[in-house]
């Protein structure tokens, strides 16, 4: 029951009788040993992010006095490990190419071997338990708003880890002075709403930028998703001049202009259509006959 061999000696001697005489002979040596059952030191579990590199598995043992060798199997060799092996486990690289923790359960075997028997002895498991890199995934990664505008940025995951949750930190970059967000944001749980309200103080297309990383309590990380929303401007017209007129002079034309760039369109109502003026249209407005009969 020990942790090394035990030898007996047991001395042997042979005894003659004849008659009333006895008369002994040489006495002859031999042994029993009697070799410990193998043992291994129980290796510590592993929680490794997919890509990293493990720790080396070191296979230890309380025996002496003899050689203690190791087998072992791997029940996931997609992991990176192959599916069984001898001796220790040096440093691999893990591989979880899923959404979803991968727990490999390895079995090792101590075989004890003095005086040319080897003895076998019970198995210890353990396990390598590989996270897959964070995902993020937000409901959009473009989205056009109107000045004052609020975003509608939904951070998504399908990623689980053996413990803990999956979170999200975001940085917000933007053009031309855009204002209504706040930078940085962190520890946001999933499926949390960005939802600012975004002011473009110009007369042009801004853009703002929401760059969010997914993080996780083990620490595995991986790129960010990156999120444009399209600022519109509000848009401007240009005064137009009042006129006066007198009955059946014609008018000047009314070309509206604007400050906003890009495509401005105009669309204009009248509130007196008796002057000869339609009661509403689009675009400038033409010359036409003033009317006052009234």
């Amino acid at each position: 029951a020990g942790t090394a061999p035990v030898v007996a000696t047991i001395v042997v001697t042979p005894h003659f009788e004849n008659g009333s005489v006895q008369c002994d002979g040489l006495t002859r040596i031999f042994t029993i040993t009697v070799n410990p059952t193998a043992e291994v030191e129980l290796p510590y579990n592993q929680v490794v992010c997919n890509g990293a590199p493990t720790l080396p598995v070191v296979f230890t043992t309380i025996n002496t006095g003899g050689t203690t060798t190791y087998t072992w199997t791997n029940d996931l060799p997609s992991i990176g490990l192959a599916g069984s092996g001898t001796g220790d486990i040096p440093v691999f690289n893990v591989v979880n190419t899923g959404n979803s923790p991968l727990i490999a359960t390895i079995i090792v075997v101590p075989h004890f071997d003095f005086g040319g028997l080897i003895c076998d002895g019970p198995s210890k498991t353990f396990t390598i338990t590989v996270d897959p890199t964070p995902q993020v995934v937000p409901s959009t990664l473009t989205q056009t708003i109107c000045n004052n505008g609020i975003t509608n940025i939904v951070i998504g995951s399908p990623s689980t880890f053996h413990s803990g949750v999956v979170t999200f930190d975001y940085t917000v970059t933007a053009t031309g002075g855009v204002t209504g967000f706040t930078t940085p944001m962190t520890g946001l749980p999933k499926d949390y709403v960005i939802a600012d309200a975004l002011v473009n103080p110009t007369d042009e297309v801004q853009t703002v930028t929401y760059t969010i990383v997914p993080v996780t309590s083990t620490g595995c990380a991986s790129g960010p998703a990156i999120v444009v929303v399209t600022v519109l401007p509000t848009a401007q017209v240009n005064q137009p001049p009042d006129q006066v007129l007198c009955n059946g002079d014609i008018s000047a034309p009314v070309l509206l202009s604007t400050l906003t760039t890009g495509i401005v369109t105009f669309t204009w109502t009248n509130d007196q259509p008796a002057i000869g003026l339609a009661p509403s249209g689009s675009g400038d407005i033409p010359s036409f006959t003033a009317v006052n009969t009234s």
